[in-house]
């Protein structure tokens, strides 16, 4: 059974879907992925999307100080290069890196 009420046939905007979802889902402010150079690839919330992106990388440990919040920080390897998926409000689950990464698997590479 398809789960995915809101779906879109664009990369960009399905990414985007995902990580509104998933931000919805886990009650998180914010959710951003990134390059492991710091660039946002997508992201959801209404904060600095592009400043946690080009964190994300630079953290030492699942954790960060960011300003008033804290970073959430999982690592993981996608099409061979390393993607970072920040969240700010909570950490999200390896479940849940696991269906992330299954859906961006579906995708071509050129996604991120």
């Amino acid at each position: 059974m398809e789960r995915r009420v809101h779906r879109s046939p664009h990369r960009q905007e399905a990414l985007g879907l995902l990580l509104e979802s998933l931000r919805k889902r886990q009650d998180l402010e914010a959710v951003a992925l990134s390059t492991q150079d710091g660039l946002l690839v997508a992201g959801a919330g209404e904060v600095d999307l592009e400043r946690m992106a080009a964190l994300a990388p630079n953290s030492n440990g699942p954790t960060m100080p960011w300003g008033a919040r804290t970073l959430h920080v999982e690592r993981f390897d996608q099409w061979g290069t390393w993607l970072y998926l920040a969240t700010a409000g909570g950490s999200v689950g390896r479940a849940t890196l696991a269906d992330l990464r299954r859906i961006l698997s579906e995708m071509p590479k050129q996604a991120a």
